[in-house]
């Protein structure tokens, strides 16, 4: 009895509190210490593949789900353009009607906008190579060092294709400024 607790009914209760520990000496070196969580892996090949078939299946589904409601929306705008009610509602413009002039209108600030999608591609880029080597094994996760000098190497490799879709967007947009990306 190490502690004594007092109920509504004024009795005295006896409850008692304990904790003990055994270690256990084990002869198993450090780096097999997680072998018995990852023995149930016995393939990692095949684990692969089924991580990738559910992402790939969560992306299908998730794709359908986004298509099924534009287009459940694009229907119900079609309907109500080709099938009016009345005069007013024939020469309203409501909805896709006032987007459609809008398409091709070019940016307020091309530049920018120029600027901000080559640097995506270079990013983006950048991070797909960077995942692609890691997978087929050409630098190792646990070589901290050789993956950042790869990204590094490879962010300044794909600084030609930034350039070349910062230009291409702004030959697009017909900029003048063309040597001023982001200040114009």
């Amino acid at each position: 009895p190490d502690k004594k607790t007092k109920t509504s009914t004024t009795k005295t209760t006896s409850i008692p509190f304990s904790y003990s520990v055994t270690w256990v000496h084990e002869d198993r070196q450090w780096s097999g210490r997680f072998s018995d969580y990852l023995s149930h892996l016995q393939n990692p090949a095949v684990e692969l593949a089924d991580n990738i078939r559910e992402s790939l299946l969560m992306l299908l589904l998730l794709t359908a789900v986004v298509a099924w409601i534009m287009m459940r929306t694009l229907h119900l705008d079609f309907n109500r353009y080709n099938n009016p009610d009345n005069e007013e509602e024939m020469q309203e413009e409501v909805g896709w009607k006032l987007v459609h002039t809008d398409v091709f209108r070019p940016p307020d600030h091309p530049n920018q906008l120029a600027a901000f999608v080559g640097t995506g591609v270079q990013i983006t880029g950048m991070a797909v190579s960077g995942l692609f080597f890691s997978l087929i094994g050409f630098v190792s996760p646990g070589t901290h060092g050789n993956i950042l000098m790869m990204m590094i190497f490879i962010y300044a490799i794909l600084a030609i294709a930034n350039g070349y879709v910062c230009g291409t967007l702004q030959m697009t947009f017909g900029v003048k400024q063309w040597k001023t990306p982001i200040a114009a």
